[in-house]
């Protein structure tokens, strides 16, 4: 059995404030079967060590794991999951293109998730795989950890992934939040969320960058000229968010519990691990969310988010999401790995006003607190999403939005992460469109800042805000 179910909430955290909640996917379903269907293009195929898992649900075992479900789950949301054999063998047909965290279960009880320690992988990076399906082999589980291992070597695992060394150490290097996603059943009825018609509630982070209140200044003008490749994100804080296609009602009460004390952001340097807020909803009603953040709840410290539990009560209802990791989140101050645009904005004179015409964009990554030009393409397509619809978060990535005058465009205007030519891209907004229909001439003078940005391919959602020269 699978299923193809967006989720109809989201748990996440952003650093710096954000204007408003990106989207939310919508729920969807496909016929197959757990070893592929028309539905699915991709197998993953194994076997549960007899020594440490069983399968058998008709006796006790004396094993340390006991398996009855296993669960993929791609970081878009989509979730596919089959029952095992009874010698421990199962066939999981998916759809390539996503990381998916591979989930052993008891039922709805987390016994266990894949996990390739020598690469760092919390999850298979199932992007461009060789052939139509990969044999993990015998798994078997660790007793006194979530972790359960595959007898395939780590380099194997790489070369049916079609990565190389430095690509497959990059991805074990970011994928550390696709964890919170084996949360599978978070109102804990016993029911996998995925197979109860309001979908699945899951935890995931989203940051931005940049110091003060989220504005880099002085990079608008070396667009003007150039790239502004001299720019290095600097995340200055976190907040959280919870949002809801569906189930969420404008204006009731949220409250989110960290597991942990949270340090607020300066002047008030407050501590707190209980946030309480109001449930808004999207432009046009698109999606519903409640926003833990500004001014009251801007978390600096600990600098990554504390790992643990989180409970989020939405009116009379509990929602519990357990062993949550940020260990591979960008942390609040400097941080090597954060792949990010630049931009290159070309203008035109009309009327005795300036226009931009066109952007410019290339990749930089951080190394060693520097900005790097990435030369290696694919690092960005392991870091950076590209999803075109639907996606939990945000409707497409990666995008840029101007903001300020009357002739910015409300929303964000999507690029194509692949569209390169010797490294670089652009994005005419002479075509450009948002919502089918194609934008105005944005006015130079009219932006006030610039904000790039994209949700990773693991599901973290990143924003940069660029400024203009700080004022004398």
């Amino acid at each position: 059995m699978f299923k193809k179910l967006l989720p109809w909430y989201l748990l996440g955290l952003v650093v710096i404030s954000l204007a408003f909640i990106y989207g939310c996917g919508s729920a969807t379903s496909g016929g197959g079967g757990g070893g592929g269907g028309s539905s699915t293009n991709y197998t993953i195929t194994g076997k549960c060590s007899s020594a440490s898992m069983t399968t058998d649900s008709f006796s006790i075992s004396t094993a340390p794991k006991h398996i009855t479900r296993i669960v993929a789950i791609g970081s878009d949301g989509t979730t596919y999951s089959t029952t095992p054999e009874s010698d421990g063998s199962f066939s999981l047909g998916i759809v390539k293109g996503v990381p998916y965290v591979l989930g052993f279960y008891d039922g709805t009880t987390l016994e266990g998730y894949l996990k390739v320690s020598s690469l760092g992988w919390d999850s298979l990076p199932i992007f461009n795989p060789s052939g139509s399906s990969i044999n993990l082999g015998t798994l078997d589980a660790n007793a006194s950890t979530l972790v359960i291992s595959s007898e395939i070597n780590a380099s194997d695992l790489s070369s049916f992934m079609q990565m190389s060394s430095t690509v497959a150490d990059y991805y074990g290097a970011i994928d550390d939040a696709m964890v919170n996603m084996l949360n599978i059943d978070v109102n804990k009825n016993g029911i996998p969320d995925f197979d109860e018609s309001a979908g699945g509630l899951y935890l995931t982070v989203a940051e931005n960058g940049g110091p003060g209140k989220g504005i880099t200044t002085g990079e608008i003008p070396k667009m003007l000229v150039g790239y502004n490749d001299t720019y290095v994100p600097r995340p200055y804080s976190y907040q959280y968010w919870l949002t809801s296609i569906s189930l969420l009602i404008s204006g009731e009460v949220v409250t989110l519990e960290a597991p942990a004390l949270l340090t607020n952001a300066p002047p008030s340097s407050t501590t707190f691990n209980t946030m309480t807020k109001i449930v808004e909803s999207s432009p046009g009603d698109y999606c519903r969310y409640a926003h833990f953040g500004n001014e009251d709840q801007n978390a600096v410290l600990p600098t990554t988010p504390p790992p643990g539990t989180y409970v989020a009560t939405v009116g009379t209802l509990e929602y519990t999401f357990d062993n949550c990791s940020f260990s591979g989140a960008h942390t609040v101050g400097p941080n090597d790995n954060i792949i990010y645009p630049v931009f290159h904005l070309n203008t035109e004179e009309s009327g005795g006003e300036t226009y931009i015409s066109s952007v410019d964009y290339k990749w930089m990554k951080v190394v060693g607190g520097l900005a790097v030009e990435v030369t290696d393409h694919e690092e960005v397509k392991v870091a950076v999403g590209n999803y075109s619809n639907g996606t939990a978060i945000a409707g497409q990535s990666p995008n840029i939005q101007f903001s300020g005058g009357t002739s910015c465009p409300e929303s964000y205007i999507y690029f194509d992460r692949d569209a390169l030519v010797a490294g670089e891209g652009t994005l005419d907004l002479g075509v450009a469109t948002i919502n089918g229909e194609k934008i105005p001439p944005i006015k130079l003078s009219d932006v006030s800042y610039i904000r790039g940005q994209y949700v990773t391919s693991t599901n973290i959602q990143i924003d940069f805000y660029f400024g203009w020269d700080p004022s004398p």
